[in-house]
């Protein structure tokens, strides 16, 4: 007479297999996100490598931004020509970087196209959860120039991009290797960030999610918009500092930088969009066109002057590329002192 198992053994079995695959995940998972920070890290190696061949063949590191005046704000308004466009062919993109006029401003209806181009895949890093919510998979619904994940280090402490700042990149930065004092193995030259949501709301409750702290301007009410204005832009979108320690965001944050009726209307859109609302029955306007009327801005307003820092989705660290091509992670609890030290070019420390 054949045995056979009970039920109470079957349970048993049952049992062990699962404990042994919860025991398995976790393990899994974390050797997933190592695969994911070291491609991250390669992905910063290359920027670093490119900006060096910048400086070879140029003479010079790409400038952090240009404008003809400084601070830089976080609206779309002035030439604000970013770093990533002048690395472009370093990095075997040069078809995208022949659809930039750089004789014009990033906000210019001849660089429209390449400005809502989706980036290159190097700009993202592979544990961030996507690009940011202004690109929908065909160039037609495009709304906002796509966010990335690799920026460049304009200051030490957090304040306006300008031309005094004592980052690496900044407001009409010629810089060589040699004006490093501080050498550049010592120095921050790109770091990550993460993607955030659109807006961030003073009573978000996810505001700490994935422990990213959110501190927002005192005067804060209402909705705030994340000011990212691109890939292409040398402002906030590109540019950061060590001013607070990694995954404290104080910004890019404007006090409705982009207008409330304009968000109103892109909400709609998506609405619409998703077959939410009737159409016919809407009043709307199709949201392809960004080059506003610089009236829209005209107004300055605190927000629009704030930079932010660094931050990323790997636990506990951030990866930073340093300008002898270096990268390491650092631990989100650095010491704040030596942190700005090494987002500083001249520290002499």
């Amino acid at each position: 007479m054949k045995r056979a198992f009970t039920l109470i053994e079957l349970l048993v079995v049952i049992a062990i297999i699962g404990m042994l695959i919860a025991l398995l995940l976790p393990a899994v998972q974390a050797a997933r996100e190592s695969a994911r920070r070291a491609q991250c890290s390669v992905k910063l190696m290359q920027l670093a490598i490119a900006a060096k061949n910048h400086e070879q063949n140029l003479g010079v590191l790409p400038s952090g931004t240009v404008n003809d005046s400084g601070p830089i704000r976080n609206v779309p308004v002035g030439n604000h020509m970013g770093w990533i466009p002048r690395l472009l062919p370093f990095i075997e993109q040069t078809n995208l970087y022949n659809k930039i006029d750089f004789d014009k401003g990033v906000y210019d209806p001849e660089n429209r196209d390449a400005w809502l181009t989706r980036p290159p895949e190097l700009f993202r890093c592979p544990s961030d959860g996507g690009w940011g919510w202004g690109w929908s998979g065909t160039p037609d619904v495009v709304k906002f120039p796509l966010s990335v994940n690799y920026m460049a280090c304009h200051n030490s402490t957090e304040t306006p991009i300008d031309a005094d700042n004592d980052g690496v990149f900044f407001l009409n930065s010629m810089l060589r290797s040699r004006d490093i004092s501080d050498g550049a193995s010592n120095t921050l030259f790109f770091g990550e960030a993460n993607i955030v949501a659109d807006t961030i709301r003073p009573t978000d409750p996810h505001r700490d999610y994935y422990s990213r702290k959110f501190i927002l301007p005192e005067d804060a009410e209402g909705t705030f918009v994340s000011g990212s204005l691109g890939w292409m832009s040398g402002t906030p979108g590109t540019l950061r500092n060590t001013g607070n320690p990694p995954n404290v965001y104080v910004g890019p944050f404007s006090n409705w930088a982009m207008p409330k009726e304009v968000l109103e209307e892109l909400r709609l859109e998506e609405l619409r969009r998703a077959e939410v609302i009737d159409a016919e029955d809407s009043e709307l306007t199709p949201v392809t066109k960004l080059a506003l009327p610089a009236e829209t801005w005209a107004e300055e307003l605190p927000g629009q002057f704030i930079v932010g820092g660094f931050g990323s989705s790997h636990p506990i660290v951030t990866n930073f590329a340093f300008g002898d091509g270096s990268v390491k992670g650092l631990n989100n609890r650095i010491d704040l002192e030596v942190y700005k030290r090494l987002g500083g070019r001249g520290s002499s420390e």
